[in-house]
């Protein structure tokens, strides 16, 4: 008896070391080689790139125009966002009524980084076309109108 309690008292005092070990459930190896392609399907080529709006239908974009235009209204531009092929040529168009510009932001949107690329004021009825020579993002805004700006998208 003397020596039960004084086993209970040492597997008491030592915790854990009293407690069996779990035993381990073997796990399988993970497999040596990945399956071949079946031959019935293709090898993969380039996928066409894909806006949101068509990837949730699978409709691939046409590709980019080598001319564009941008319309520059009172508040805006239209469309926000026009793709174009390097080499490109973009024609904003103003319709509206106040002065507005065309200044790239590449560099920035201080003072002393935009209009690196890009920077021209135009009045109702004027244009202004530029030629992206690379490919790229161009983000542009309205220097006069907080809130006014769009993306040009050379591939």
């Amino acid at each position: 008896m003397r020596r039960l309690v004084t086993g209970l008292l040492a597997c008491a005092l030592l915790g854990s070391a009293c407690v069996a070990a779990p035993t381990a459930t073997p796990v399988p190896p993970p497999p040596t080689s990945i399956p071949p392609i079946p031959p019935s399907i293709p090898p993969a080529t380039s996928a066409p790139q894909l806006t949101p709006a068509a990837a949730a239908t699978g409709t691939a974009l046409p590709p980019a125009p080598t001319e564009a235009s941008v319309s520059v209204v009172d508040n805006g531009f239209s469309p926000r966002t026009q793709r174009l092929k390097a080499g490109g040529v973009v024609t904003w168009k103003y319709t509206g009524e106040s002065g507005h510009t065309i200044t790239d932001t590449v560099g920035g949107t201080t003072p002393d980084t935009r209009g690196k690329v890009f920077d021209k004021v135009i009045s109702s009825g004027e244009s202004f076309s530029f030629a992206f020579a690379a490919a790229g993002n161009y983000p542009y805004i309205c220097r006069f109108h907080s809130g006014m700006a769009g993306t040009v998208v050379v591939e």
